[in-house]
């Protein structure tokens, strides 16, 4: 469902397409300040939009939005967790205080996985025992282009383009995506036309197959994934540093490389990806300048 959430929703900030440097921009927020000692966050919002159930968006909706994220306490949870309150008085102006500053809030809000804003109205009346997570799981209480139509479990989500959305204007009405469990069963499905993409998942030859076939498109991109092993050292078996050693030294990374991933991986020299975002030294020279210490 992730690949639904930022057609369904939208945050209070986002980035910038990363072509050079990606850089944080305002989303449903129009713009943002920060207190000297880093405890307060003031953020104007975007006047006029609505959330799929019809509900305005307004700093109440940042509240609710943030409560929601760190009552449900699962995975990034983190993210709000040093919100301490959020001042709604000013329905188009959202001042949030924190418990201590917290250098990577602004980033936080910007990520693909940061709180998105959610419809107060929504999380109230289908809040039941576990915080909307059950009504959530098929319907949305979203900002985005496309709300959720109908959900056949198991089968297919049917999103149609919201018209009241306060962005750019969708440019399908409707968008099908259908829940295929087995990449045999996606893979035959795309080569008959049934289904016009795949993403992940498909074995190296079939791949190799694909870049053959003049009538298919086969894209790869660069990423920050680093597969790996992962061993219990709280094991009898691999409680022994001598045992975990030789099981290390055991495997052939250029092989894996070689047979598994070809042409799209390289061995891992560190349990960091090669691709590093945080590593720019020009860049970082250049800002140390702007602040007269380069």
């Amino acid at each position: 469902q992730y690949q639904q959430v930022p057609v369904n929703y939208t945050g209070d900030l986002t980035f910038t397409p990363p072509a050079t440097r990606a850089k944080i921009v305002g989303d449903l927020a129009t713009s943002w300040t920060v207190s000297p000692n880093g405890l307060t966050y003031t953020f104007n919002l975007v006047k006029g939009v609505t959330f799929h159930d019809g509900t305005p968006f307004t700093s109440t909706a940042v509240a609710a939005s943030f409560a929601r994220r760190k009552a449900v306490n699962q995975g990034p949870a983190y993210m709000v967790s040093d919100v301490a309150s959020v001042d709604t008085s000013n329905p188009y102006v959202a001042v949030v205080h924190l418990k201590q500053p917290e250098s990577a809030f602004l980033d936080y809000l910007a990520s693909a996985y940061g709180p998105k804003m959610e419809s107060p109205t929504v999380l109230s009346q289908h809040a039941g025992k576990d915080n909307a997570q059950t009504w959530l799981a098929t319907h949305d209480a979203g900002t985005g282009p496309y709300y959720i139509s109908s959900v056949t479990p198991g089968q297919e989500y049917v999103l149609k383009s919201y018209p009241k959305y306060w962005g750019a204007k969708p440019y399908y009405t409707t968008i099908n995506i259908k829940i295929i469990p087995s990449i045999s069963t996606q893979e035959l499905e795309l080569r008959s036309g049934k289904i016009t993409m795949l993403l992940h998942g498909l074995s190296t030859s079939a791949i190799a197959s694909f870049r053959s076939d003049p009538s298919f498109h086969v894209y790869a991109v660069p990423t920050l994934e680093t597969p790996m092993l992962w061993v219990n050292p709280n094991s009898k078996l691999l409680s022994s540093s001598v045992v975990r050693n030789a099981l290390a030294q055991a495997i052939n990374r250029a092989e894996i490389v070689k047979f598994i991933y070809p042409g799209r991986a390289s061995v891992a020299k560190t349990d960091l990806p090669g691709r590093r975002v945080a590593l720019e030294p020009s860049g970082r020279q250049s800002d140390l300048q702007s602040e007269g210490l380069g």
